[in-house]
């Protein structure tokens, strides 16, 4: 299995090489922009008042053209940079998890035996909210011994989990989302009654100083930053739970 997650994460990475390409290139798109617009400003300068030359024109209409380009290009730089990090994030996570397999000894089968034994009713419940299917995915893994987890795509999904009655123990959510990101989320599930006393977490690859001190202000429990040690998450959910 654990081949399987570092050949998954060799194909992450030339996707990243071939995104960051693509950002190079809408790079260029708003230079060359740029510069042909200031190249037309220049000759309208240097013409004066008089009926611009057909060639003058020309260039004014190109020069549109690329405004054009660059304004889309600009937009999907942005995207584009949304994607790399999420993507970097991914690989983290499963190289921290490939590790994490490597370093842990089989278990023998009584041991085995006896973990399928455990009722999933007397584990304490996370839900897990994130639309990285990667991240859903590896971070149920590294929890399903210890917690039932459950997991939703999205906060839409989420909300409709906690209105059919869902209360878990955990709620740990991501902030980049779309549509509904983490902050609206986190506002919506305060305003249902039965869930006012369910701790909280973030659980996000951004790190910015004016993000965790507006999540603290606003009633966040705990600010977990993507990637992290299986250990550590273990020892914040437990610390979160008591």
């Amino acid at each position: 299995m654990s081949e399987n997650l570092k050949e998954i994460a060799e194909e992450l990475q030339k996707i990243i090489h071939n995104a960051e390409t693509l950002q190079k290139i809408n790079f260029m798109m708003n230079n060359i922009a740029g510069q042909s617009n200031q190249l037309l400003k220049d000759l309208a300068g240097s013409a004066g008042p008089a009926q611009p030359a057909e060639s003058d024109q020309d260039l004014s209409g190109t020069a549109e053209k690329f405004r054009k380009l660059a304004e889309a290009s600009g937009k999907q730089t942005k995207n584009t940079a949304i994607i790399i990090k999420r993507i970097k994030t991914s690989i983290g996570i499963l190289s921290k998890y490939v590790d994490t397999v490597s370093e842990e000894k089989p278990a023998d089968k009584p041991a085995q035996k006896t973990e399928k034994t455990v009722s999933k009713s007397g584990l304490k419940k996370i839900l897990l909210v994130d639309d990285d299917e990667i991240h859903l995915t590896i971070t149920e893994t590294m929890l399903k011994n210890n917690y039932e987890v459950v997991t939703a795509k999205s906060g839409e999904d989420a909300l409709k989990l906690c209105q059919q009655g869902l209360v878990p123990d955990v709620i740990l959510l991501d902030l980049i989302m779309p549509d509904l990101d983490g902050w609206d989320t986190f506002d919506k599930i305060k305003e249902i009654s039965s869930l006012n006393d369910v701790p909280i977490a973030f659980f996000t690859s951004i790190f910015e100083i004016d993000d965790i001190k507006r999540a603290f202000d606003i009633g966040v429990d705990e600010y977990i930053s993507k990637p992290v040690e299986k250990d550590l998450l273990i020892k914040t959910l437990t610390r979160m739970i008591k």
